[in-house]
Parts: structure tokens; sequence; C-alpha cells
């Protein structure tokens, strides 16, 4: 299944974003259309992860089903093998806009890498990165399979979406402040001294992030 449950009452941006998702929906709302102005005066709708639905979160095609976009799931099983991210919001717009949301209660959350084993597998992936490096300019020399690989494979996803599929998306990453519960950075700078080494790793502009990638910066509940 694509599809995992979450509980509720737990640490870190896991509690955070069900917080913001369920009780206060419209304030999150603005500090992403505050953040993306394409979004500004069309309505979101957020799909997980909802109190409704056990705070479910969703990955492969699961995710591409619950935003109405199941006709591109043969499409993503070609880009990207099974067990791709797990998304810890997503919603869709009044017009049909998607948005994917990745979120962080603190910098240790940053750091990953790709733990495929099957060589097929590993192959579709550096090939699908190599691809998204390509649209977005980067020196193809850069590794994006270790050290911050969950911030390639949701660029990917992007990619993947908006320029394959034609579907206009948008990638948000929420970090929240000052969440006591994983002893997460208090302020925006913070913040921003743990992201710009990450950009730099990965090669991305110093100007990043561009649209339609946006950071916001939220004060945990």
């Amino acid at each position: 299944m694509s599809k995992h449950a979450q509980k509720s009452g737990g640490k870190g941006s896991l509690n955070q974003i069900q917080l913001w998702v369920n009780n206060d929906p419209n304030t999150l709302n603005q500090s992403i259309e505050n953040a993306i102005p394409a979004l500004a005066g069309d309505p979101i709708n957020w799909h997980s992860p909802l109190q409704s639905h056990s705070y479910s979160e969703y990955r492969d095609g699961d995710f591409l089903d619950l935003l109405g976009l199941s006709m591109y799931k043969s499409a993503l099983q070609s880009f990207w093998p099974k067990g791709g991210p797990q998304w810890d919001a997503l919603a869709k717009t009044k017009s049909g806009k998607i948005i994917l949301v990745e979120a962080k209660g603190n910098e240790t959350e940053l750091r990953s890498s790709c733990q495929a084993k099957a060589a097929s597998s590993i192959s579709r992936i550096e090939s699908s990165l190599d691809a998204t490096k390509r649209h977005y300019g980067i020196n193809p020399n850069k590794d994006w399979m270790i050290g911050f690989y969950q911030y390639a494979n949701r660029l990917a996803h992007l990619y993947f979406l908006s320029e394959l599929c034609k579907v206009e998306t948008y990638l948000v990453f929420i970090h929240f402040l000052d969440d006591k519960s994983v002893n997460g950075p208090q302020t925006e700078a913070e913040w921003q001294k743990a992201l710009h080494p990450m950009y730099a790793q990965l090669g991305l502009a110093n100007n990043w992030p561009q649209n339609p990638v946006a950071n916001i910066f939220i004060k945990a509940k």
C-alpha cells in the first residue's frame, strides 16, 4: 500500500503539519499564497493529512489518485521505482493547481541518502535525477544520491508533474519555527543557515528557491 495512516499528537513536523492542515488551514493557505503569488485568489483544498482519513500520507500511485491524476500512474512507474516520496501534505486549488509539501521541524531532518538496493531501481532513480538536474541547469557531476537525497527526489517529482505531465505544480517546503519537541530552529535566520549549505551541495543557484519552489517559515503550534 502507498497510503500510510499516521498517529496524532506526535513530535516534530509530523505533528505540526497535522495541526496546521486540520486546525488552521486558512492561515497556512495565506502563508503559501504570500510565497507563491500565482496561487492568490485560487482557493486551496487540502487532501492530506486529514484527521478524517487517519492523517494518512501518500506516495507512488496513491498520491496521484488522491489528487485526481490517476492518468499519470503509468508514467510515474517508468519515471521512479516503487517507494518514492511519502508526501507530508498534498493540496489542490480550485482551478486544479497541485501543491506538494515537505515539512521540517529541525535541521537533522534535512539529511538523507538513497536507500534503494536493486540495480534497476538505482538506475531509474539516477536517470530521473539527471533529467531533473538538466532541467534546472545543475552541474551533472553533483551527487544527488547522498547527503540531501530527500530534497533532490522531491525536486524530481516536481519536474515529473510540471514538465513531463504538464500539470501546474508547486513544491512548498514548510519549516517550523521553535518546535520545542525536537529542539528546532527558533528563527528563519537559523533555518537559512542550515539550508544554504544544502543548496550549495546540490548545486542549486545562490538565489534558490525559485518558482515553482517556495520556502515558508511558520511558528510551531
